[in-house]
Formats: structure tokens, C-alpha cells, sequence
């Protein structure tokens, strides 16, 4: 998990430095945020495909709720 917490913790400032421009933001720039839900290989016959998705997203509206351009990740 920690090489997906590093990677993903990139991807907000490269997309600040692509410089696309959004008119409906305040900052007049898009921003990103990511989540990624981690799972080992005890829960592989544990969780079912949609409690896999499920996760993935909860943990991705976690990092929207924090605000802009933040990374959420959670082991499961």
C-alpha cells in the first residue's frame, strides 16, 4: 500500500501543474482528488466485487469531502 500511497499522492499536484483551466471553479483551475482502497490477500475471498467497488468509492468521496486536491487511502 505504501507504493499506491506514493504514487497517488503525485497525481493532485500533476494536475495542478497541467493548468487546465475550469470556469466553474473558484480558482478558475481543475483539481483532483483520488481515493485508493487497499486490500490484501486475506480479504481476497472475503470481499465480493461489489463490496471491492464499494469501498473504493467510499474512500474516494472521503478525499472529495476533505476538499480540493486531497488523496484518501485506506487499507481494508
Amino acid at each position: 500500500p505504501e507504493g499506491a500511497q506514493q504514487f497517488v499522492e503525485r497525481l493532485p499536484h500533476a494536475v495542478r501543474e497541467l493548468r487546465l483551466t475550469h470556469a466553474g471553479c473558484a480558482a478558475g483551475l481543475v483539481t483532483a482528488s483520488f481515493g485508493v482502497a487497499w486490500w490484501g490477500a486475506r480479504a481476497v475471498g472475503r470481499l465480493t466485487p461489489d463490496q471491492m467497488y464499494a469501498a473504493s468509492d467510499d474512500v474516494l468521496y472521503a478525499a472529495k469531502a476533505a476538499g480540493r486536491d486531497r488523496v484518501s487511502v485506506q487499507a481494508l
